[in-house]
Order: structure tokens, then sequence, then C-alpha cells
């Protein structure tokens, strides 16, 4: 065992039992030490071994200052690492040490008040180190003494201007009414001019001293430079927070570190929305039609985009659910479609969680009864927290830099970057040609690049990943449409169902035995797609599935979306007849007048924005069109032979007094 130079009368602090006990050391002992407790002067023997074994596990610690040689401040300051010290307390320690090394290495031992050897022994280091300015012999004589104390080490040497001076509050007992004024003036939302929050406090501090008891501490006379002094003192945080709420404090001074992680493919998938900085256009006419919104799923594991979304519909729980839909399902169809490899893109299978925004519009029981059908956590994040969502917010600054800046027709972040470009004039995409160059940037350069958060590429990431922890997919295709479609509930009557003011029924007998049952609820689950009201799926709430209704007027209805039927209802208001009756015939009227109306404006560029790609069908990524299943279609009227009008209180065309009658 080597043996450590341990000073007599050094003190440590020892911690036995998860308690620091402070023992002096007395002496030595054969291979171990004598110490005696400071607060209990009991005595302790310690083998040398183990004191050095506790010293390195931090258990034993080495007490500077033992002897109370310097003040609290002084104590703080040797306490510091050499590496926190500004550069001059640096330089200075540095420049004075090779005095005391030399005064060490003397054969002759030199006492610390001999004047003529120090200056002999100064004058020959200086010339040694080219030192033009020489410490006194006094200088090195006092560091010197300060050195043999126990827990002195170089820092000690520094400089310790910062520890000196006055640490008692300048105004006494008048600083609680200075720190209450100047928070009640400055920290406010509409915060006062310095000038004035002055004025106050000193009319505060003189009216403290009219009530003051006589013989009390005059009230000091403060300047505005002192407010603006300590206005300056108050946190960063706490002022942008006052003056700007606390999300701005947050974002701009809470400490940035790393999000949530994942540790398998599809064990958390984040889902955010984006306002696309590029104008598409009407895929026939060319009229601007406006800025798309982009949906994304990222997998957070290996940071592969799953799925994507491109319309016009603003974003909710329905742009949600037509994300994750394609998040689920194989890309295969879409790749071939755009004569890529089949492999390209392998994402698929069920997220364990997705994070979504927590908007009131991302909260509905679609979503709800979907994502617990599928086994999938919804994690709602709390309001202006982007640092949630870190990964797909950077996808974004990614994808507009990467492509759609690029792209003709690109309005730019903002109007700066833009500069005189003509984005309307250069706008040529259109929203599937977009979702195209979209889906083509993703596949061939995004995932084959390395990523700079897990420095890897995350296509490979993501197939190792798979192969060590398989994905999930649902039990049935047509189970994942149904649940990703939104819900509603209506009356079930000898009619069927009315949805948006259209008739929805069928010739099948199951709807009869419904309709019959004795446990017919009030209200009937309907399931819908908003890109095709020709047919709707109403729950057999005995069979516990889904049965195919298809509308009373087909022919109007069928490749219809819930946006052009609002429009054509609205327009129709104006052509009712005198019994306030609507038909079949009117509805198609208008519908094809509706359309022709829409070709023109939009050749004229009248009608613009994403108000009319909503109407005109230049919004394909509204919903997918799902593939229609053979559904008998009802006779004209009464499906069921049982002719009698149906009293629904949700009906929109019964709220204006109109009624459909279908001719035969």
């Amino acid at each position: 065992m080597t043996t450590v130079l341990w000073q007599l009368g050094e003190v440590l602090d020892l911690v036995v039992g998860g308690h620091a006990t402070r023992y002096r050391i007395l002496g030595r002992t054969g291979d171990g030490l004598n110490l005696i407790g400071e607060t209990d002067s009991r005595a302790q023997f310690v083998l040398e071994s183990e004191l050095c074994r506790m010293w390195a596990a931090g258990e034993a610690r080495r007490v500077r200052d033992p002897k109370d040689v310097l003040n609290r401040e002084q104590r703080l300051f040797v306490s510091r690492s050499m590496d926190t010290m500004t550069a001059s307390e640096r330089a200075h320690a540095n420049w004075l040490a090779p005095y005391l090394m030399a005064m060490k290495r003397v054969k002759k031992r030199i006492g610390p008040s001999s004047r003529r050897k120090l200056e002999e022994l100064i004058d020959r280091v200086a010339a040694e180190k080219g030192h033009a300015r020489k410490p006194s012999w006094r200088t090195v004589g006092h560091h010197f003494r300060q050195m043999q104390l126990p827990g002195a080490d170089g820092r000690w040497l520094a400089p310790r201007v910062s520890a000196r001076g006055n640490r008692t509050a300048r105004y006494g007992g008048f600083e609680a009414i200075i720190e209450k004024v100047l928070r009640e003036q400055v920290l406010i939302p509409n915060r006062r001019p310095l000038t004035l929050v002055h004025a106050h406090l000193q009319r505060e501090l003189d009216a403290y001293r009219a009530a003051a008891p006589s013989g009390e501490r005059v009230a000091p006379k403060i300047d505005v430079r002192t407010v603006q002094r300590r206005v300056s003192m108050f946190q960063a945080n706490e002022k942008v927070a006052a003056w700007h709420g606390p999300n701005a404090a947050r974002r701009k001074h809470r400490p940035v570190g790393a999000g949530p992680e994942a540790d398998w493919p599809q064990q958390r998938v984040e889902i955010d929305h984006h306002l696309l900085d590029v104008l598409v256009t009407h895929p026939k006419t060319g009229t601007v039609l406006g800025r798309p919104w982009l949906t994304v799923a990222i997998d957070k594991f290996s940071r592969m985009i799953v799925g994507l979304h491109v319309g016009f519909e603003e974003p909710g729980d329905l742009t949600v659910m037509l994300c994750l839909r394609q998040a689920i399902k194989p890309k295969v169809q879409m790749l071939r479609d755009y004569e890529m490899p089949v492999d390209a893109w392998p994402c698929q299978g069920l997220p364990e969680t997705i994070v979504v925004d927590n908007g009131p519009e991302f909260h509905s029981s679609s979503l709800d009864d979907a994502t617990t059908q599928l086994g999938i956590d919804v994690l709602y994040c709390a309001t202006r927290t982007p640092e949630q969502k870190g990964s797909i917010e950077r996808w974004f600054g990614s994808l507009s830099t990467g492509l759609i800046h690029a792209l003709p027709g690109t309005t730019k972040s903002n109007t700066v970057a833009r500069g005189e470009y003509k984005s309307e004039k250069e706008a040529v995409l259109t929203i599937a040609e977009l979702r195209e160059l979209i889906v083509r940037w993703v596949v061939g350069e995004y995932s084959i690049r390395v990523h700079e958060g897990f420095k890897g590429i995350p296509l490979d990431q993501w197939r190792q990943g798979v192969a060590a922890h398989p994905v999930a997919l649902p039990t049935e295709v047509e189970d994942l449409d149904v649940l990703l479609s939104p819900t509603e509930e209506r009356t079930l009557t000898r009619q069927g169902v009315r949805l948006h003011g259209l008739h929805y029924s069928t010739n099948h007998r199951r709807l009869g035995e419904l309709l019959n049952a004795h446990d017919k609820p009030d209200k009937s689950v309907i399931k819908f797609d908003p890109s095709d009201l020709g047919e709707v799926r109403l729950l057999d709430w005995q069979m516990n599935r889904f049965l195919p209704l298809r509308c009373l007027q087909f022919e109007y209805a069928d490749g219809l979306t819930l946006r052009e039927h609002q429009e054509v209802t609205n327009c129709a208001r104006d052509k009712l007849d005198e019994g306030g009756r609507l038909y079949e015939s009117d509805l198609l009227a208008h519908r094809g007048w509706m359309s022709g109306k829409i070709d023109e404006l939009n050749a004229r560029g009248k009608l613009k924005g994403r108000r009319a790609a909503r109407f005109s069908g230049a919004d394909e990524g509204v919903a997918p069109v799902r593939p229609r299943k053979s559904v008998p279609a009802p006779e004209a009227g009464d499906a069921l032979g049982l002719p009698d009008p149906s009293n629904d209180d949700d009906d929109e065309f019964a709220d204006l007094g109109i009624t459909i009658q279908t001719i035969r």
C-alpha cells in the first residue's frame, strides 16, 4: 500500500450510513490514521487503504480552510474549479505559481519572512520565466504561508477580487418596499416607463417615512439609474413571462432537452399538420386554388414517414384518421402507380401510441372509437408545446427547404424571403402532382440519407427494427376503412336513415329486421365517406357489424362530396316551388348548374382558394375512395314498400322547411 501524505490537523468529512461526520487527523499509527470527531470528540482508527477507497468513492472529502482563515465569500471562491474563473484570475494564479514552486524546491528552506533570500529567488525565477513584472517578497511569503494550510491548493493563488466588498443590503429595511413596488410596476403586461416607476417608488418611500415613528431611519433617495439597474437584475424568463406570457418565456428561456424516444418501430408515432408554402392550381382550368394542408405521421424510432395526407381540409380528427389509415396500410399500390420500387416505402402496421394536437377539433367520438378498437393510445400534447413533437416539427423544415421552396408557385416562408417572386403567376402544380412530388421526396431522398438526430439512415433503421420487433396489422382491412371514417347518429325509420338531407336504405331483409327489433335504439350509428355520399354504413347493433345502405337519390349522390352537396343545397333554397317541395330532378339540375358555374368562374379566375377546391373536386385528398361493394338498389320512394314520411329532427332540409320527394 502506497503511503499518502495526510497533514496533521487536516479535517475530513466521512460519509457513513448516508450521514457526513467531520473528523480531524491526530496522527498516524502503523498502516492507519487516528481521527477524532469534531463534534463528539470520539476517537476513530481508519486503515489508510480504506480511507483512500472512501476518498475515491466520494465518501471522504478533504475540508478546505478548516481554520476559517477565509471568509464565506472567499471560501466559496476557492471551492470553484479553475475552469470557472476568469482569464485574468487564471493568468494571475499561473504567474504566481512558479515562485512558490521554487520555494519548495530549494534544499535549504527559505522562511517566508526572509526578505533578502526571497528577493534573490524572485529575481532568479523572473529571469527564467521572462517575467517583466515580479511579485513582491511579501506577496510570495504570504501565499507560501497560506499554501501550507490544510486543504489549500493552487486555486488560493487567484486574486479573490470578486469576493471583496460589502454583502449587506444597501437600503436595509426599505428593500422590501423597493422590491414590491418594482414588481408591481414593471412585471406587468403593460409595463410603465422607468421614469414613472422611479417617481412612484419615491412617493412610496416618502409615504413610509412620513408614517414611521420618529427616530427611525430616513427613507433613502433613489435615482433612475438605480431603478434601471434593479430591473435589469430580474431574471430574464420572469420578465418575458410578465410582458409576453408564460408560453413565450418557456419557448425562449426554458432549457431544451431530449424529447421522448421509442425503442421499436410504431411504438410512438407523431402526427402534425403544416400549411404548405406553395400554391396549387385546378387540374382543368389552371386557376390558383390556394395553399393545401399536409398531415404527416412520423415514426419516432426510425424517423421514417409512415403516412401522409395532402388536402384542403382544415386540420382535425378527419385528417388525422385519413393520415392514420395510410400509415397502417401497405404502400405497394401507391408505389406502383408512381412507378417506384414496391419495397422503397415498407412502412405499415398499427402504431402503439399516436401524438396529436390538443385542439377541440381533434377530440371526437369517431377517433376515440377507432383508436380504442385498434388498440392505439392517443396522447394529446399540451397547447403551444411543439417540443413534444420535435421530430415532426424539424421534418417540416427539412421538407420546405429541400422541396417545397424549390417548386414553382412557392410562397416561401415569408414575404422577405419571397422578394419579388410572383407566386400566383408561377403556380402550375395540381394537388395530385404535389402529392406525388412529396411522396417521391420522402421515399427517394429523405428516407435514404443520414439523419442528424441518430446518425443513421431512416430506412435502414426501420428495417432493422421490424426484423427484431415485427409490426401488427388489423384483422380485416374493411374494418380499418369503416373505423377511420366519420361517425354520425341518426334515427332509423321505415324509409331508412337520413344523413345530410339524403335518404339511405336497402332492400336487404336485415334492414326490416332491425327496424322492427324490440331493442331498436333511438339513434343508430352511421359511418360515411365525406368524398362519396352515394353509400353509408349502418351499424347492426345485434350482429355487431355494418350494413351498407345506398342513397335513394343515387343518381344525384353517387360520387358527390359532402362539400359539393352543401353548396348545392344552399343554392337550391332559392328554387323552391310554392309548396316548399324539392324534387330529385331539382337536385340534379342544381348540381349540374353548380358544376357549370364553377367551371365558368374558375375559367374567369373569380373563384379562388380552398373553397373552390373543396367544391370543384380538385381536393382529391379529402378522403380515399374505397372499393364499392355491390349494394341492392332500393326501389324509388319507400325501400320496404311502407310509404311513411319520416320526421327526423336532425334533417337539414326539414329545418329549412324543405321536403325531398323522389319522382318515379
